[in-house]
């Protein structure tokens, strides 16, 4: 699909995941730094809440 749509993705940009909530925690792991405030969406995916608590960040 890449290929018809002409976009180049290199095998090294590939991650596969075992699902969503760990692609999810990941990203949320590599934004996020002690202390920044994010902003989480209700109702929604409760885990964004724990993981931000996790990394003490406050959110609203």
């Amino acid at each position: 699909m890449l290929k018809r749509l002409n976009v180049s993705c290199p095998i090294d940009d590939v991650l596969i995941m075992a699902g969503a909530a760990e692609a999810n925690y990941l990203v949320i792991h590599q934004l996020l730094q002690p202390g920044d405030e994010s902003i989480i969406e209700a109702p929604g995916w409760p885990q964004a809440s724990v993981m931000a608590k996790a990394l003490k960040c406050p959110h609203s």
